[in-house]
């Protein structure tokens, strides 16, 4: 099953030999054959306002693949950097607080560039990778065409005791680090793939 953040909405694809998901109000189950319009997908987030779209497709690959083909595609890499499993490392851009991260270069591994990111982004160092944890999807648009996300995250850690500096450059204003508790404070200010992070990793 993939998801992806379209607008305020989150998108489920599932198999349709599987079994249906839960819904809650609010939530759209639709049908979704591989000749339907992409259109469909975001006329759905934007005017039924959905919190969960799930669409029931005959081949998740398949349409999955048919999704991403309608965009550009801008691969990035980040972190969800812990201080002694009690402290998050969290930046703050754009009015939301978020997890570093940034785009993958050419011929550059994804775990290079996650460390890469988080390093640049926040001005620390001598961080230790662990494990991957998750791909999240998103789209947004840029002059004019539709770009989709896909981020690749790493648990990370760090000793860093020194004063965190702000990659400005990048609309970066703040770095802090947080504890669990003040992370579920913040969730009302962070975007949706950033809050499914959280829930999993820090929260549970």
């Amino acid at each position: 099953m993939y998801k992806i953040f379209v607008g305020k909405s989150l998108v489920f694809f599932h198999e349709k030999d599987g079994n249906l998901p839960q819904t809650a109000v609010g939530d759209v189950l639709i049908n979704f054959s591989h000749d339907q319009d992409i259109e469909h997908i975001y006329d759905l987030s934007e005017q039924v306002a959905a919190r969960k779209i799930h669409l029931i497709c005959e081949d998740v690959e398949i349409a999955f693949k048919r999704f991403a083909n309608a965009h550009k595609i801008v691969e990035a890499a980040g972190g969800l950097v812990s201080r002694n499993q009690r402290e998050f490392l969290f930046i703050f851009r754009n009015g939301y607080w978020d997890l570093p991260k940034g785009k993958i270069e050419k011929n550059e591994a994804i775990p290079t560039a996650a460390l890469r990111e988080v390093e640049e982004e926040c001005g620390i160092d001598a961080l230790k990778l662990e494990e991957q944890l998750v791909v999240t999807h998103h789209t947004y648009e840029l002059n004019g065409k539709r770009v989709l996300k896909p981020t690749y995250w790493f648990k990370m850690d760090s000793q860093f005791e020194g004063e965190l500096i702000p990659q400005t450059e990048e609309g970066i204003t703040e770095v802090k680090w947080f504890s669990a508790e003040e992370t579920k404070a913040l969730a009302g200010q962070m975007y949706g793939s950033i809050q499914l992070i959280c829930e999993e990793h820090i929260w549970n």
